[in-house]
């Protein structure tokens, strides 16, 4: 997950992987938390999936990000989402309003 964040210029002073496995029953995402250089906590997901991203995958997302910041402890100021299939433009406007940034990757 560094290469992608770097090849998208974001570079994180700070960062540590969350293991999904204990929290959910899902195999295609991971997760890191971070601090970025101006000092805000960023969660960053990334989706590795060949099916389509959909408005229920964006619901999902949103209630994984919810319960590792919970158990975090930390305050998100940044979310950022990583992915390689296609998605759904209701998916991926309902990020956009949730507050997330979306990147598509190879």
């Amino acid at each position: 997950m560094d290469e992608i964040l770097l090849k998208n210029s974001i570079i994180l002073k700070k960062s540590q992987s969350v293991n999904l496995n204990e929290l959910f029953k899902t195999r295609s995402y991971s997760c890191m938390l971070g601090v970025d250089l101006s000092s805000k906590n960023v969660i960053v997901f990334y989706r590795d999936a060949k099916s389509r991203f959909i408005s229920k995958d964006a619901l999902r997302l949103e209630e994984m990000s919810k319960v590792v910041i919970k158990q975090s402890g930390r305050v998100v100021k940044e979310k950022l989402f990583f992915y390689n299939s296609e998605i759904c433009s209701k998916a991926l406007n309902l990020l956009k309003q949730s507050g997330w940034k979306c990147f598509f990757v190879m």
